[in-house]
């Protein structure tokens, strides 16, 4: 009897282990996920949701720096990271240097990261990257938040990737650390595939 108590025990305790390892496995993005192409992601990256069909991104107007309306079909023929974001949403704050970052480094004719300010007061957002060193990154705003609405965005900071011919290929939630390897990354074999 003592015997297969000890058994029994060895064996709970073996499985608590396990339990435990794979946690931490988890978390620190061992697993990568495949898109349909088989490129693996990892990190971070490993939470972004390909979509198997490629509609077309919603319409909605937002504004530029100058207060002109502006659409993501104005981005067409390039990839496009368009990002919703407050600052009121303190995990979006925390993501913005790293997709200033991420503009820095990849930015061009072929890619634009498109931060997009929920904010009803667009100065307070000016303000915020400003004061925050946020650089690279141009000033778009909805003071509506029609777009988190039109996007269908279940909250706060929520990411889309958008082909170069308007459709989205899948979108993160939550803040992710944009200037990774892994990130980087993704983006480089999506501008490669011209998604």
């Amino acid at each position: 009897m003592n015997l297969s108590l000890k058994h029994i025990l060895t064996a709970f305790v073996a499985l608590g282990v396990a339990s435990v390892l794979y946690v931490l496995f988890s978390s620190m993005g061992g697993g990568g996920r495949y898109d349909s192409n088989g490129f693996e992601t990892r990190g971070d990256m490993a939470r972004f949701v390909f979509v198997s069909e490629r509609p077309r991104f919603p319409g909605a107007a937002f504004s530029n720096d100058a207060g002109e309306p502006t659409k993501v079909d104005d981005f067409r023929g390039r990839l496009v990271l368009v990002n919703l974001w407050a600052t009121w949403c303190a995990p979006c704050l925390v993501e913005m240097p790293a997709l200033d970052r991420l503009q820095e480094k990849l930015g061009g004719d072929d890619f634009e990261v498109v931060a997009i300010s929920l904010d009803k007061d667009a100065n307070k957002a000016r303000e915020w990257l400003d004061t925050n060193g946020i650089r690279h990154l141009s000033f778009y705003n909805d003071q509506t938040m029609k777009l988190h609405e039109d996007f269908g965005a279940a909250g706060l900071p929520t990411s889309y990737l958008i082909d170069p011919k308007g459709r989205l290929i899948g979108y993160l939630e939550g803040d992710a650390a944009w200037d990774a390897d892994d990130a980087e990354a993704l983006i480089n074999f999506l501008k490669e595939t011209r998604s």
